[in-house]
């Protein structure tokens, strides 16, 4: 989350943010927003009422180097603007996979890409060394969207603990574009449907993806497609 401006309005205070959703916490419990000396505490505003560390918001003192504050503005701390800082609740966490899939869904990969922290790594069974990057993430998935162009992810259960979250559920599709193999060959559309099992299992911090392992079954996914190489013919008795 990051506050953009405040500004004193007589005895009252008028926030701007942008939309996270500590943001919507925040939105919901402002009244709890109090005034101490040259700082402001959020008490238990951006988190919810059973985590007591309260956020302390600094003035304009301890604005970044290079901006510009205007009529009392001030910034949210760097970790906390930038998806990181202190945890957010499971039940918070679980929209925010909500959010990603749905924007996969929609393909708007923009917002896809804004729900991951800029260190985030992700590995999954095509890449177990890992893929770095909000952008790397959105590059790996380019060629799959492609090759399924109305590939659909469904959730069938999802839970978490702490900052972490599980997400079971499938893809289902048709393979109607090219399939780019990695370090392979491209395969021409076979045209054919798929359902495959997912899995993700993930670490969330302040709102965004911090890291995330995807496990699917790719050699049932090739099975389903009908390239999996045949065996030598068996021997009848």
């Amino acid at each position: 989350m990051r506050i953009s401006r405040f500004e004193r309005r007589g005895t009252g205070m008028h926030f701007e943010w942008q939309d996270s959703p500590a943001a919507s916490w925040l939105s919901r419990n402002a009244r709890k927003v109090r005034r101490s000396r040259s700082s402001l505490r959020l008490s238990n505003c951006i988190h919810p009422p059973e985590k007591r560390n309260a956020t302390v918001i600094r003035g304009n003192m301890d604005a970044e180097s290079g901006w510009e504050p205007r009529r009392g503005a001030f910034r949210v701390p760097k970790a906390l603007a930038e998806g990181g800082g202190d945890s957010m609740s499971v039940e918070e966490n679980l929209r925010v996979i909500e959010a990603a899939q749905k924007a996969l869904n929609d393909r708007d990969l923009d917002r896809f890409e804004t729900l991951h922290l800029n260190s985030v790594v992700q590995r999954d069974p095509q890449n177990p060394q890992g893929i770095k990057g909000p952008k790397a993430i959105r590059a790996s998935l380019t060629p799959f969207l492609k090759a399924f162009p109305d590939i659909r992810l469904v959730t069938e259960t999802q839970f978490g603990a702490g900052d972490w979250v599980t997400q079971l559920g499938h893809m289902r599709g048709t393979n109607t574009g090219p399939l780019e193999m990695p370090g392979g060959p491209t395969i021409p559309a076979t045209n054919k449907s798929v359902r495959m099992p997912v899995a993700l299992i993930a670490k969330l911090e302040g709102g965004k993806f911090a890291e995330i392992n995807l496990y699917f079954d790719q050699a049932g996914l090739m099975t389903q497609l009908g390239l999996t190489p045949q065996g030598p013919p068996q021997r009848k008795p």
